[in-house]
């Protein structure tokens, strides 16, 4: 793995001096270790990668050569020891930082222990309802392993969050319950991962148990994060909507589009797929949308806009995956990052019902505001009314813990 003295001009100081770096190469690829000096661009020859015209040029071509032997002899070490089979630059560089400062590795292994990282995770949550599942969470996990605090997040194995989730179950038989926990652990690893902490991902194989399809269920955090985000003009039908099926109890946009009227506020229909009947309460906060879109022969003016539900959706969904992003009139293309990129109006669907789970809402409650097809009894005629009561308990439930910023 060869190495070299490195000008790295990209950056420079006031004084115009630019940073000598090592650069580690690999496969036409290279990262940096920086050396602490600083010269001029004009003293610099990059041919020999040596100080050129400077007085003290001496003394820094031999404190350079001094730190490239370092970490020369810190990669030879390395390859003997048969740690750089496989792995990437990256983390050859992170290695080698390691081996120059032994101490300072020491307090970064520290501070990035898996509890440690979870705490900190935990304290930069800004709502309290959040802090304290996340809280709650660590106490689960401490209860449970004695040695939680020097846990490495590669300790964090499958067999460890089948154990886990079994001592959970002693006390919280609900699985829902217990699944909150487990993807709390899930969220701090994935940003360890993106914070480039490692790249251990024990979930590969761990199913969190009463989860919802994956990829089309969002969480609170990023639930209250769509809702809050400040959309351009473009998207902003798209967020509203989203919000209003979400309301609703995660109706179909399809069945959405065709209801002409309430019925003393609540949405009566029958969903087209399944036939089932559909009783759902227009909350406040869904009515304020619903004026803001009404039609004049329907509850929406989806219908007077579109001759299909589904063109809507397509664009809805269009406009859903570029929150986040702003239209470059001179590029004409869209740019900046998305906030969901893979989202979809029937995300709000399943959103819904996994929010509902989660807050421990019984699953036929749950089935009858999806309006689930369930074998009809004459028992079903005489709790209609209750049902309709309990779904407006749900959805009001749902509504406040979402949108509810303390």
């Amino acid at each position: 793995m060869p190495t070299r003295l490195y000008l790295d001009t990209r950056s420079v100081n006031a004084q115009g001096e630019a940073p000598v770096k090592v650069s580690i190469n690999m496969a036409g690829r290279s990262v940096y270790i920086s050396t602490g000096i600083k010269v001029l661009p004009a003293q610099w020859d990059r041919k020999s990668g040596k100080v050129t015209g400077n007085r003290l040029k001496e003394r820094l071509n031999l404190d350079l050569a001094e730190r490239k032997m370092a970490v020369d002899r810190i990669l030879a070490d390395l390859k003997s020891e048969g740690l750089l089979h496989g792995i990437s630059l990256s983390d050859v560089r992170c290695m080698v930082l390691d081996r120059l400062d032994p101490e300072k590795a020491r307090r970064k292994a520290e501070e990035n222990l898996f509890m440690a990282r979870f705490d900190a995770w935990t304290r930069s949550k800004k709502k309290k309802g959040t802090r304290i599942t996340y809280e709650q969470t660590a106490k689960k996990i401490r209860a449970f392993d004695p040695n939680a605090d020097s846990l490495a997040f590669e300790s964090i194995t499958n067999r460890w969050l089948h154990d886990f989730d079994e001592f959970m179950a002693k006390t919280a038989p609900n699985a829902n319950s217990r699944s909150i926990h487990m993807r709390n652990i899930r969220t701090v690893i994935n940003e360890a991962i993106k914070d480039e902490i490692t790249n251990w991902y024990p979930f590969k194989r761990f199913r969190i148990a009463g989860e919802v399809t994956k990829n089309r269920s969002l969480s609170r955090e990023e639930l209250q994060r769509l809702f809050s985000f400040q959309c351009g003009e473009y998207q902003q039908e798209a967020q509203d909507m989203f919000r209003l099926i979400f309301l609703l109890a995660g109706i179909n946009i399809g069945d959405l589009a065709a209801v002409k009227s309430l019925s003393s506020g609540y949405i009566d229909w029958h969903r087209a797929k399944t036939g089932q009947p559909i009783s759902l309460s227009v909350l406040p906060e869904a009515a304020l949308i619903i004026k803001k879109y009404a039609g004049k022969g329907y509850l929406l003016n989806i219908s007077e806009r579109y001759r299909d539900y589904r063109d809507y959706a397509h664009r809805i969904n269009d406009k859903l995956k570029r929150i986040g992003q702003v239209y470059n009139p001179h590029t004409k293309k869209w740019e900046g990052e998305a906030l969901l990129p893979d989202i979809s109006i029937y995300w709000a669907r399943y959103s819904w019902a996994s929010i509902a789970a989660e807050l421990d809402i019984p699953e036929r409650t749950i089935d009858a505001a999806l309006a689930h097809s369930t074998k009809k009894s004459v028992a079903s005629i005489y709790i209609r009314t209750d049902m309709r009561r309990k779904i407006e308990e749900a959805q009001r439930k749902v509504a406040d813990y979402i949108f509810n910023q303390e």
